[in-house]
């Protein structure tokens, strides 16, 4: 009890009972033997000799674990013998079968990604594949190893089949893949193993993994520039340039609007003209020109704003602004004469004319003029200008060089 067992084995309990068929004679049994465990006294709650009276009986039993692979059969035989009370021989055998059942085998298989996630268009992923062997019984033979997506895992990373797995043990191998997509998409691969237990019998499982392509935030930058940024008073044309710069190593951009905080919307002004569809990376630039006037000293400044989508329907927005002064050169002029004191008839005298522009535009056309005092003469070819026109006056007499820009 039980007359079978799970393989690879398990307890099982024998029982004899020897009955004494005379209806007359009391019988002593003296040996008590079985083929496979010998003599039974002593175990179990077997012990002999035992005095059994006529139409009497005596049981014990033993417990011992019975072992072996699916469809064995374990037989052993008990043997009795004695004597009865005129003391003639007696003996009997009996033998008992035990079987050896198959315990159905299984596998088990974990897939795992790491990471679970990648901001798109995507990154690398390693797959883990880890292949339990269920039985407590029975090695595993695993033939395949394949994945939905990447195929025969047989030689890619550090898979490689067949391998054999010893009962309750397992087998672990990776690759390391590019998983791309969208944002939002998500990314499933199945990966099944199978094989054999060493009783023949198959085994297989799958499992799958999940991998979420993650969105990454898109932006853009406008750099809006004015040239130039100073003008004389009371105004002029200024250039405004306007550059979009799609910031996203991934996502299209498409502007929908590029306004101004003064000149209103800027589709169809200069050569700017929305919507556009800007790459990864990319940019947009166009450009308008207009008159900025005012006072000396007045700042004009207006923003520019482009807005849009991105191609995962994500807003993006960005400003940026330019200023333009209004402005008039600031000249300043410094008269020394050397040597200094009272000059005698006769005497040179050398006049030293320093001019600037301490103001933020630009002179052009910059004009010195000097009247030469009474009862003194010019000396052509004295004169030192850096360029700018210088005229003295001493009545008729001027003395003209190479006008320029003075700053």
């Amino acid at each position: 009890t039980p007359d079978t067992v799970p393989e690879p084995g398990g307890n099982v309990t024998y029982t004899f009972t020897v009955n004494n068929l005379s209806s007359v004679d009391v019988v002593t049994i003296d040996v008590l033997t079985d083929t496979v465990y010998g003599d039974l006294n002593g175990q179990g709650d077997c012990t002999v000799p035992q005095t059994i009276a006529a139409g009497g009986s005596y049981t014990c039993s033993m417990t011992a674990t019975v072992s072996g692979n699916a469809g064995d059969s374990h037989t052993n035989v008990a043997i009795v013998s004695g004597t009865d009370d005129d003391g003639n021989p007696v003996s009997d055998d009996d033998d008992a079968v035990v079987t050896i059942t198959d315990t159905p085998s299984a596998i088990e298989l974990i897939k795992t990604a790491d990471p679970i996630s990648v901001p798109e268009p995507g990154g690398s992923v390693t797959y883990t594949f880890v292949v339990n062997n269920l039985s407590a019984v029975d090695a595993v033979t695993i033939d395949t190893l394949t994945d939905s997506i990447y195929g025969d895992l047989n030689g890619q990373g550090t898979g490689t089949v067949p391998q054999t797995i010893p009962a309750l043990g397992s087998y672990t191998c990776s690759i390391t893949v590019t998983v791309s997509g969208n944002a939002g998409d998500s990314h499933t691969n199945v990966a099944t193993v199978s094989g054999t237990d060493d009783d023949g019998n198959p085994v297989s499982d799958d499992d799958d993994a999940v991998v979420t392509i993650t969105d990454t935030p898109s932006a853009i930058e406008i750099v809006k520039t004015a040239t130039p940024d100073t003008v004389p008073e009371p105004g002029g044309n200024v250039t405004y340039t306007f550059t979009v710069n799609n910031l996203s190593a991934v996502d299209v951009v498409t502007i929908n609007t590029l306004s101004d905080s003064i000149y209103g919307d800027l589709n169809g002004q200069g050569d700017c003209s929305v919507p556009q569809t800007i790459p990864a990376g990319g940019f947009y630039i166009c450009s308008i020109t207009v008159s900025v006037s005012g006072n000396t000293g007045d700042t004009v400044t207006n923003v520019a704003t482009a807005s849009g989508t991105d191609d995962d329907g994500n807003p993006v927005r960005a400003t940026d602004d330019a200023t333009v002064t209004i402005a008039v050169p600031e000249l300043h002029l410094d008269k020394r004469v050397s040597p200094g004191g009272v000059a005698k008839p006769g005497d040179n005298l050398t006049y030293t004319l320093a001019y600037s522009n301490s103001g933020t535009l630009m002179a052009t056309g910059v004009v010195i003029t000097d009247f030469i005092p009474s009862n003194t003469t010019y000396v052509p070819g004295s004169v030192v200008t850096n360029g700018t026109k210088v005229e003295f006056y001493d009545g008729a007499t001027w003395q003209d060089s190479e006008p320029a820009t003075v700053t």
